[in-house]
């Protein structure tokens, strides 16, 4: 795939995380469960965003010069304008007999995979609350540590 092509389709694929994004916010959240699971996919897809953020620009920084070589390549005057489409259209037709089998990039056609929610205790009840049961019991078996009952702990604070 060429440089200004996979550009192109990264710049697609912002699009369609920002659409996605915004068709969850769109949906206002019934139980509190469905707003932890919202606010799940919306930072996947954020994140998404800033990755595909991150290989754009180094795509437009261009320092090994492959994108400045394939768009003089791509410019031409007179004449020459057509010559060059001309030749892209028989590169295309060529590749695609000689691979028969391959099939165009379809974006529109991708299906993105669901976002996985974290698994919460019972007690977080879905995240709504903290479970601190397992530190409490590493604190309690900790050696040398001498124990602080909560009503003497209540009268130093």
């Amino acid at each position: 795939m060429s440089v200004l092509e996979s550009s192109r389709s990264k710049h697609e694929d912002i699009d369609r995380f920002q659409r996605v994004i915004r068709d969850q916010l769109d949906f206002t959240p019934k139980t509190f469960k469905d707003s932890v699971q919202q606010s799940h996919v919306i930072d996947e897809y954020l994140n998404k965003i800033v990755s595909t953020k991150d290989q754009l620009v180094q795509i437009y920084e261009d320092e090994d010069s492959s994108r400045k070589d394939e768009l003089s390549g791509m410019l031409g005057t007179g004449p020459q304008i057509y010559s060059v489409f001309y030749d892209k259209v028989k590169e295309l037709r060529n590749y695609y007999r000689q691979f028969p089998s391959v099939q165009p990039d379809r974006p529109e056609e991708r299906v993105y995979f669901e976002v996985p929610i974290p698994a919460f205790s019972g007690e977080e009840s879905y995240g709504r609350y903290l479970d601190l049961h397992e530190h409490h019991s590493r604190f309690l078996n900790l050696r040398d540590v001498r124990k602080i009952d909560l009503l003497l702990l209540r009268w130093i604070l």
